[in-house]
């Protein structure tokens, strides 16, 4: 069971999956087997905070309310912003007088947005 869950399960689930298949454990003597095996329960990661305004950046109106674009990665650099920029472009093929939104974070206001192959 544990090994079902990708070694995320703990005693409590365990606990509580055994009790649902029928079983009836305690919780207590679960915890202590699993200890005496060696086997534990991953600690899901605590939720960090990633999008930052910038507080120097002019605040703008939320004239939009729909994605056109979008880009995913597993870092928060410029260049993930550019290329949801570019995939809404190449997207939409949209008119010269585009709305662009953004959550206001440093990628977002940084120089090389604003003045590189994408930015406007």
């Amino acid at each position: 069971m544990h090994q079902e869950s990708k070694d995320r399960y703990g005693a409590p689930r365990i606990h509580a999956e055994l009790r649902h298949r029928g079983r009836r454990h305690g919780r207590k003597r679960i915890a202590r087997l699993m200890r005496a095996a060696g086997v534990r329960g991953c600690a899901p990661k605590r939720w960090k905070k990633t999008t930052i305004p910038d507080p120097a950046a002019p605040t703008r109106t939320d004239l939009i309310c729909r994605v056109v674009g979008f880009a995913l990665a597993d870092h928060l650099r410029t260049e993930l912003a550019a290329n949801a920029l570019a995939n809404a472009v190449a997207a939409r093929n949209p008119e010269a007088d585009v709305i662009f939104h953004s959550d206001r974070g440093c990628q977002y206001t940084s120089a090389e947005l604003a003045h590189g192959p994408h930015g406007p």
